[in-house]
């Protein structure tokens, strides 16, 4: 997954030459704008990298650190090059920017070419949806700018690992992880300013999700790594106490 300093409504995308001698970050957005459901489809159904279909959207790129990275590979004799897309947040954009038809197009040809990868598209669509509404509820509730897409995507991202373990503990369990969350949202609203305090505050309205994208959003990696550690401790101790009932990772 490619890993730029891409930031706001822009989709990360990485190509490199065969050798990793040449590369370059960019921005996969001005694709997704134009792309067809059956562009969307053929993306989905490669994963979203090294395949044909994402070959499409470096050289639709007008990005002056692509086209070198692409003439390269022309130039060098026996020489390639393979392009990743950040999934999470090619599928946050397309939720954000274009909404219910094109995601239902898309994946009805994705189904039909295979059905496999389509079922896992669908999945992260859904987790799409769900982690926008959860993500942007603080900011709209305050009155404050929008999440990037980056942010967006890593709460995704997040929650795709999280989401599931959480939801399924009780008890003590779920007291433990829920004391580690609310103590990292303490933190986060005391080192920032007011615009964060108040988000915080409305992120502990609302609930564990809420306050778990709120942390994706403003906590730095130290404090995710923590939770995440966390817990996989709770899921462990969850997992003696009640083998037959608790969730896994």
């Amino acid at each position: 997954m490619p890993k730029s300093g891409i930031q706001g409504d822009m989709v990360a995308a990485e190509v490199h030459s065969d050798d990793h001698r040449v590369k370059a970050d960019f921005d996969a957005a001005p694709y997704l704008s134009n792309a067809t459901p059956f562009d969307i489809a053929k993306l989905i159904c490669c994963d979203w990298g090294g395949d044909y279909p994402a070959d499409n959207v470096a050289q639709a790129s007008d990005n002056k650190d692509v086209i070198r990275v692409l003439d390269y590979a022309t130039i060098a004799p026996d020489m390639g090059f393979e392009v990743n897309i950040d999934h999470d947040q090619a599928v946050m954009w397309l939720w954000k920017n274009r909404g219910y038809e094109l995601r239902d197009a898309a994946l009805k040809q994705a189904h039909r070419m295979n059905g496999d990868q389509a079922e896992i598209a669908e999945e992260n669509f859904n987790l799409a949806r769900r982690t926008l509404i959860t993500a942007m509820q603080p900011s709209q509730e305050q009155g404050l700018p929008e999440p990037t897409i980056a942010d967006l995507g890593r709460c995704m991202e997040f929650f795709r690992a999280l989401e599931p373990a959480a939801a399924s503990l009780t008890g003590d369990h779920l007291d433990k992880f829920q004391h580690a969350v609310d103590d990292a949202v303490h933190d986060v609203s005391d080192s920032g300013g007011k615009l964060t305090s108040d988000m915080a505050s409305t992120a502990n309205n609302y609930g564990l999700a809420y306050q778990i994208a709120l942390l994706t959003i403003m906590a730095d990696d130290n404090v995710l790594h923590s939770l995440r550690d966390t817990l996989s401790e709770v899921v462990l101790e969850a997992q003696k106490a009640e083998p037959d009932q608790s969730p896994s990772l």
